[in-house]
């Protein structure tokens, strides 16, 4: 199967993320998805290190797209959590590791994603979510949107591709 271009309607875009200091030292963090024309935002809170900041968006990026599937799957069976992040040194480069548990009904499927700090730790743990989880969440889209085929009944693991 090959996977659609940036054209693609069905493609979760990234738009980008704004991050407002306030003065309690809190910063308020905000990603922005797009998926067919809408936007999507996640939101989070975080103290001003580079690092907190990363995973704070990491998990603002989660939010934007259970936001997304939830526009398709109506019932609370479905979440995503950031189950870790690292910052790895790899002889001249920083990555950013992540590692997220996509849970749908009673799966629990843990999905990575890395990508190599170019622009600094805050759009790597970003990009790093929606490479972890860009096939699995098109995947359960496009199932909802066909529905479970004619002759058996659905199993959630198998039928979303999870």
């Amino acid at each position: 199967m090959q996977a659609p271009d940036a054209s693609s309607p069905d493609r979760i875009l990234y738009e980008g993320f704004d991050i407002s200091n306030h003065r309690s030292r809190q910063a308020q963090l905000k990603v922005k998805l797009d998926w067919r024309g809408r936007q999507f935002m996640g939101l989070a809170r975080s103290s001003g290190d580079p690092e907190e900041q990363a995973e704070a968006l990491a998990r603002a990026t989660l939010k934007a797209l259970e936001g997304i599937v939830h526009t398709k799957v109506k019932d609370a069976s479905f979440s995503m959590e950031l189950a870790g992040i690292r910052f790895v040194e790899v002889l001249p480069y920083q990555l950013v590791v992540v590692v997220v548990k996509l849970k749908l009904g009673r799966e629990v499927l843990p999905l990575s994603g890395s990508v190599v700090a170019r622009h600094g730790p805050s759009l790597a743990a970003v990009l790093a979510i929606l490479q972890a989880s860009d096939r699995r969440v098109r995947a359960i889209l496009e199932h909802v949107e066909r529905g479970p085929p004619p002759d058996r009944a659905p199993d959630p693991g198998s039928e979303f591709g999870v």
